[in-house]
């Protein structure tokens, strides 16, 4: 409110109950309505659930992923397997060794699992001239398949 005498400005203030200041920030503690700003609990609350519920679907989907790609590093082991076996099949094969006496768990022995907070193992019986069983375990998920010789392949 200005209040003009002779020739000065004046200045007076008058408070009304709706003007009500913080002494730090300069902000209203009252809205117009005469209400506090701010949140009711029950707002709060509900933002908490629909944040615990999105939390509790992210980690069934983070459980699943895992689970998937456990499986699928099985897969990788079974054919990495079936790539050493191919490998020592053409080496025995050309040396003109005896495809039935080789020992193929010590060909599957030759993958490698190289990163050491998975364990993983390859589990190889049969022989290289017929077929060979393979499984491969990742952290508790299991893979199988086989491999056929291509001795016993019909053509």
């Amino acid at each position: 409110m200005l209040i003009a005498s002779g020739g000065m400005t004046k200045y007076r203030m008058s408070l009304q109950p709706s003007d009500a200041v913080e002494p730090r920030s300069g902000r209203s503690k009252l809205t117009d309505s005469g209400k506090a700003p701010g949140f009711t609990l029950i707002e709060v609350l509900a933002v908490l659930i629909l944040v615990g519920i999105l939390a509790m679907s992210g980690v069934v989907y983070y459980k699943t992923l895992l689970d998937e790609s456990k499986s699928r590093g099985a897969m990788l082991l079974v054919a990495s397997a079936k790539t050493q076996l191919s490998f020592d099949f053409a080496r025995i094969a050309v040396a003109g060794l005896d495809l039935a006496s080789s020992d193929v768990q010590q060909s599957c022995n030759t993958v490698v699992i190289s990163d050491s907070d998975v364990h993983g193992s390859i589990l190889c019986s049969g022989n290289l001239s017929e077929y060979v069983f393979i499984t491969a375990t990742v952290d508790g998920i299991n893979a199988t398949d086989g491999w056929i010789s291509p001795a016993n392949s019909t053509q």
